[in-house]
């Protein structure tokens, strides 16, 4: 195969992630966390449809395993799969979890708002609104299928972060109550509670995602609406029902740096992707 001419393979960066998602999807990861098998050997697992392409999942893995998400190997000459260290942030259960970003990130509604980023661009609307017809958070409220992924990507961000705050941040022992504004499904207060089970958790959100957090003992979910929210924040600090405690981590590369003064100290996590939100 000619090799593609300097640019050509940019263009076709665009392919990986969907390859990725479609095998994060079919949970063939699921099936060789802990085994090395062949792609008739996952398909046979994932599903008993005589049909299904076999083929089509050989040539998916061989292109994902260019890029190191999975080691390939032959035996006897038939090739066979299992999962690399990246590989592994795909699988259910690891606190580097990077599936809810592959999900959210290659639904149909994330990427619509790209094909209006140059008109966005050039009469200054939103390339969302322009693509949906409402903002983000608005459609978020009534598409349940893109919901579940946008707060199971948080989730999974909250596992990634959640360590790393913890153990830098030492605050949370004298804390309280603690409130999570815009909390998602309370991943991260149930880490939190984890190292310290005194604090009381109070997840604040609106209501579509409320509905969908984590039932434990010692976390009471509240929920907002947009237009009340700042009332009800204020109305909670004034009655001390909530003790606001922020960390700022600002290192780019690893969250090893804190600052703050006093008790009031802001927490903020770098994007490393581009939204048209």
């Amino acid at each position: 195969m000619a090799a593609f001419a300097p640019g050509e393979e940019l263009v076709l960066y665009a392919t990986i992630p969907l390859a990725l998602n479609a095998v994060v999807k079919l949970g063939a990861f699921d099936e060789i966390a802990d085994s090395v098998l062949s792609a008739s050997e996952i398909v046979s697992r994932i599903t008993n449809n005589p049909s299904a392409n076999v083929a089509f999942l050989d040539r998916t893995l061989r292109v994902l395993a260019t890029y190191g998400v999975v080691n390939e190997t032959v035996v006897q000459g038939q090739r066979k799969y299992g999962l690399s260290e990246i590989g592994k942030r795909f699988s259910p259960g690891t606190k580097l979890a990077a599936r809810g970003l592959s999900v959210m990130c290659n639904h149909r509604i994330f990427l619509k708002p790209f094909e209006h980023l140059a008109e966005g661009i050039l009469d200054g609307g939103e390339p969302f609104r322009k693509a949906h017809g409402k903002t983000a958070y608005e459609l978020v409220a009534e598409e349940p299928e893109f919901n579940n992924s946008f707060n199971l990507c948080m989730a999974d961000h909250s596992k990634r972060s959640s360590a790393v705050l913890l153990d830098c941040y030492k605050g949370f022992a004298s804390t309280k109550t603690l409130v999570d504004v815009g909390g998602g499904n309370g991943a991260l207060l149930c880490d939190i509670r984890t190292r310290y089970p005194h604090i009381k958790g109070i997840n604040f959100d609106q209501p579509h995602v409320v509905s969908q957090g984590i039932a434990s003992e010692g976390i009471l979910s509240q929920i907002f609406h947009a237009r009340s929210f700042k009332h009800s924040l204020f109305t909670s600090s004034r009655s001390g029902a909530c003790w606001w405690r922020h960390v700022r981590i600002n290192s780019p590369r690893r969250f090893n740096h804190v600052e703050g003064k006093g008790s009031r100290v802001k927490f903020s996590l770098p994007i490393w992707c581009f939204i048209p939100f």
